[in-house]
């Protein structure tokens, strides 16, 4: 899971995760709420970086993303939270306005973010609670990447599973060789999620 995606990752605004520190010994976890739902005139997308802790009751509400980060680049997308700007991957950044734009506002856990990559301490602690963050989201979104014309139309395909017959297997292989499908961290994040959405 992160083990994998750290070394991707460079110095991101430790400011604000000094701001929200994790309580040693807790099953807390930070989640983005949204603040602003989309980009306008050169705005990023605004959210506020907030702490839930797993073990409250009654269970925290939140969502939480599955992705491939994709590009090493940080700065084809940024984000703010609060007072600080984050760059993000841009696979990140689609999937977020993405996820903006179809559900509004939401609270979603996403590892990239919402783990401080540069405390090797912080991520080890919080790897060890992606199990329960995985499996305890109200949904797990899985981000394949933006669409095409064959991955759309491979996905209409799914949406009739009966229908096999009608699919061309270069819109079936092209989204099957997106990164997400590729990376061993992603199917154990979906097999954890109790309500998955492709």
């Amino acid at each position: 899971m992160a083990t994998s995606r750290t070394s991707q990752v460079s110095k991101v605004a430790p400011g604000l995760y000094e701001s929200l520190p994790l309580p040693a010994g807790s099953r807390c976890i930070r989640a983005l709420d949204v603040v602003r739902l989309s980009e306008n005139a050169g705005h990023p997308l605004q959210y506020d970086l907030r702490i839930i802790d797993l073990d409250s009751e009654p269970s925290p509400s939140f969502t939480a993303l599955s992705y491939a980060w994709g590009s090493q680049t940080l700065d084809s997308g940024v984000i703010t939270c609060g007072s600080f700007t984050l760059p993000i991957t841009q696979n990140c950044h689609c999937a977020l306005q993405h996820l903006t734009e179809v559900f509004g506002r939401l609270t979603i856990w996403i590892d990239a973010i919402c783990i401080n990559q540069d405390d090797e301490d912080e991520k080890m602690r919080q790897i060890l609670l992606m199990q329960d963050i995985y499996s305890r989201a109200e949904t797990v979104y899985v981000w394949l990447g933006e669409s095409n014309v064959s991955t759309d139309r491979a996905m209409g395909y799914l949406e009739n599973a009966g229908y096999l017959k009608h699919f061309f297997l270069d819109d079936l292989e092209e989204l099957l060789t997106r990164d997400w499908i590729n990376r061993i961290w992603t199917f154990q994040e979906i097999v954890l999620a109790s309500n998955p959405v492709i």
